[in-house]
């Protein structure tokens, strides 16, 4: 099921904030620059996995290492990169952006 595959790379991408290289996450993102409709699944999974983290931090150590900050954070990023979805950007841009902005963290 697609949403179940987006789901595993929200986690994936969540997971390698702290030990992979931008280049890496790319990596994880490159098969879904041609699919506009993917991107936005993408996003969501990902708002709907640090939304569940956040909840989750209010009441155990997070798994991934992030902090509660760092969350909200990041849940900031990918709603603002939802609305650059939604217009005509360049995905691979977009997904570097992504990129960027998690490592920056």
């Amino acid at each position: 099921k697609k949403s179940d595959e987006f789901a595993a790379l929200a986690e994936k991408l969540l997971l390698s904030i702290n030990g992979s290289s931008s280049i890496a996450m790319l990596e994880l993102l490159k098969p879904y620059e041609k699919d506009r409709k993917a991107v936005d699944s993408i996003l969501d999974a990902l708002s709907l996995r640090i939304a569940e983290l956040l909840r989750q931090s209010c009441y155990t150590h997070i798994k991934e290492g992030l902090a509660r900050a760092q969350l909200v954070k990041l849940y900031e990023i990918v709603a603002e990169l939802k609305g650059k979805a939604a217009s005509n950007v360049n995905i691979m841009l977009l997904f570097a952006n992504l990129c960027s902005s998690f490592k920056s963290l």
